[in-house]
């Protein structure tokens, strides 16, 4: 099992070339690095689990756009752009809290919360966005959404 999180450099820059994925291995600590994708300079950037692979998320702020890239090969480091989701409003404004895989599909849905804390769903076999409207009539003061404490994302060269 591996942790994973982004270090950026001393002045807080945030390209591809000031950024950097830890991930840690939980069974001997030991600490490796990996690249993140090149190709993007200005936004918001997170790291999240999709369908059991470790993803990096761009969020475009001078769009309406995620883009959310997949690690294929840790060994290469390469990434591939798996998924570019239209927003309303800016793109900045949300965030990717997890993927939801559909029973006996391949396929299934990104679970996306707003600043505002309102849920969205993309489906990806549709590429639609669409707003979970009867989990969002409940107003709270502050609210957390809880789905798994930790996610298996593979070994080392899988």
């Amino acid at each position: 099992m591996f942790v994973y999180w982004l270090a950026f450099a001393k002045d807080n820059t945030f390209s591809s070339d000031r950024m950097t994925i830890l991930e840690m291995n939980l069974e001997n600590e030991e600490v490796n690095t990996l690249s993140c994708p090149n190709g993007y300079n200005f936004g918001f950037f997170h790291l999240v689990e999709v369908n059991g692979h470790l993803c990096f998320v761009h969020n475009k702020t001078d769009a309406d756009m995620l883009n959310a890239w997949i690690l294929e090969d840790r060994v290469s480091e390469a990434w591939c752009l798996e998924y570019s989701v239209e927003v309303p409003q800016s793109a900045y404004n949300y965030t990717i809290l997890g993927y939801l895989p559909r029973n006996n599909e391949s396929t299934g849905d990104i679970l996306i919360q707003s600043l505002k804390g309102n849920l969205f769903c993309y489906e990806t076999d549709t590429q639609k966005f669409k707003e979970l409207q009867s989990l969002n009539k409940v107003k709270f003061e502050w609210c957390g959404l809880y789905y798994e404490s930790l996610f298996s994302i593979g070994m080392p060269g899988n």
